[in-house]
């Protein structure tokens, strides 16, 4: 019976140290956004399951990832622009010039 918990207490540790190696290695990537995560194997924003943010931050959040893993790539298309108000397409302008390419927004007036 010792010998078992013994084996136990051993697996639980490795199991711990591979816990915090993931931690840093986590927290030593450079995540294309600010403010994105991953806990869980959940994408995070700001600390919160990216699917409970608003359209709005995921289009932006998105659209900023797509331009940064993709600095070849000139134009995105952004589908659902009805969801966005005139200051998100702003910061979705400001994302455009700051990374050099066009965003093609699908609205309809």
């Amino acid at each position: 019976m010792i010998g078992a918990k013994a084996k136990a207490d051993a697996l639980t540790a490795t199991i711990n140290g591979c816990d915090v190696k993931k931690g840093e290695r986590l927290a030593a990537v450079k995540f294309p956004v600010d403010g994105l995560g991953l806990v869980d194997g959940q994408v995070t924003w700001e600390g919160l399951p990216f699917a409970q943010a608003s359209t709005a931050v995921r289009t932006r959040v998105s659209v900023a990832i797509g331009m940064a893993l993709n600095p070849k790539c000139r134009v995105i298309l952004v589908r659902n622009g009805n969801d966005l108000d005139h200051t998100r397409l702003g910061l979705l302008a400001d994302l455009a010039k700051k990374y050099q390419c066009q965003v093609w927004v699908e609205r309809i007036e």
